[in-house]
């Protein structure tokens, strides 16, 4: 549900975009002519939806693993990054639009193209007042799912799950996460891998290499969550391949550290003032910050303990406490945070089926503190 709805407010946007931009960069003729950085491959190496790809492009392209100041490539070693272009119906298509995902490190491709969460979508529907004007570019940010290589630690996305099981202490669930960080680090480099080469500066640079793989003159950037800041990267090293750039909430560059730029506490106390403000859910959840309170106290003293089942069918005991419930209900409030009240009052009551929802799986990547 939370992935649907993410698609359809981005889809919406982006309609919203191809009306405006159809005045400000009327069609200029380009279209997409595949240079030698390109290698095609079936859309479905790419798990894209089979209703996507039969309006896409699916391919590789090759950029440098690094890169110079000056934009040049370091040594010979090369990297290649999933691209999917979604193919204008116009018959001279304006600008495209290339899409930057969250992160650092999202799934470029996730959101809206996949198998898992687009199958049912009707993208053509969704997307027509954009491919109607332009094409549409989706990529994997180098390391990320479906680039080459990707920067996988299955190690630490199991570790959420691993501590809900144990029943790890706070102290323990961060010295597992810091050494289990630390090894996938120290695997990646025995491979080769130069990890100073994923940053942003070379994200920027791999979007020109794309498009100039696909053969375009300029490009419409829009940026969402950790690609808008991607998007000022991009505007401060290759002003000249845009034509406009659309930035999605801004993620501040001059903030040193990425985590710095949420500040959860705040969130949390928007949804109250709003739901105190508000005459049916100030009735229906009253002081809903005491009530957190009193549930985050409750299981910080005594987890609650969920069987959740497992692939095979066999059932395990996790553990929840309130530091899995707070990270759980914070992606609730990045959403819009209307079922937040709810969901506190429910975790109040101890209603079990509100409970498990907040249980990890194995292949969980939440992290767990």
């Amino acid at each position: 549900m939370k992935r649907k709805l993410v698609i359809t407010l981005f889809a919406g946007l982006l309609m919203l975009t191809a009306c405006t931009l159809q005045i400000q960069a009327p069609a200029n003729g380009t279209t997409a002519t595949f240079g030698k950085a390109w290698t095609a491959t079936p859309c479905e190496t790419l798990d894209v939806a089979p209703a996507i790809a039969e309006i896409a492009d699916c391919g590789y392209v090759t950029v440098p693993e690094k890169r110079g100041e000056s934009g040049l490539a370091l040594g010979d070693k090369n990297i290649q990054l999933g691209v999917a272009r979604l193919k204008s119906t116009a018959k001279r298509p304006g600008t495209p639009i290339v899409v930057g995902t969250g992160g650092p490190g999202g799934e470029g491709l996730l959101l809206v193209l996949t198998r898992a969460y687009a199958g049912g979508i009707k993208v053509q529907e969704l997307y027509k007042a954009v491919l109607a004007d332009r094409d549409l570019v989706f990529f994997t940010q180098r390391g990320t799912k479906s680039a080459k290589p990707e920067l996988n630690c299955a190690e630490f996305d199991a570790l959420s799950y691993k501590a809900a099981v144990a029943g790890w202490s706070q102290v323990e669930i961060e010295a597992q996460y810091l050494a289990t960080a630390q090894a996938c680090a120290a695997a990646a480099v025995a491979q080769g891998i130069d990890l100073s080469a994923y940053n942003s500066n070379e994200n920027a640079d791999d979007i020109v290499d794309i498009k100039q793989a696909l053969g375009y003159t300029k490009i419409i950037y829009y940026g969402q969550s950790y690609g808008t800041l991607l998007g000022q990267f991009l505007m401060r090293r290759h002003p000249d391949s845009l034509e406009a750039v659309i930035l999605d909430g801004v993620v501040p560059a001059a903030i040193p550290m990425y985590s710095q730029v949420i500040d959860v506490p705040a969130a949390f106390q928007r949804v109250f003032t709003a739901c105190a403000a508000d005459t049916n859910c100030n009735a229906n959840y009253p002081n809903l910050a005491a009530a957190l309170d009193e549930v985050a106290a409750r299981l910080k003293a005594t987890p609650a303990s969920v069987e959740v089942a497992q692939t095979d069918g066999a059932t395990v005991t996790v553990k929840i406490n309130d530091v899995a419930i707070l990270g759980g209900l914070f992606p609730k409030i990045y959403q819009g945070g209307a079922d937040v009240p709810a969901t506190i009052y429910q975790l109040k009551a101890n209603d079990f089926a509100t409970l498990a929802a907040f249980a990890p799986t194995p292949d969980d990547s939440r992290m767990a503190g």
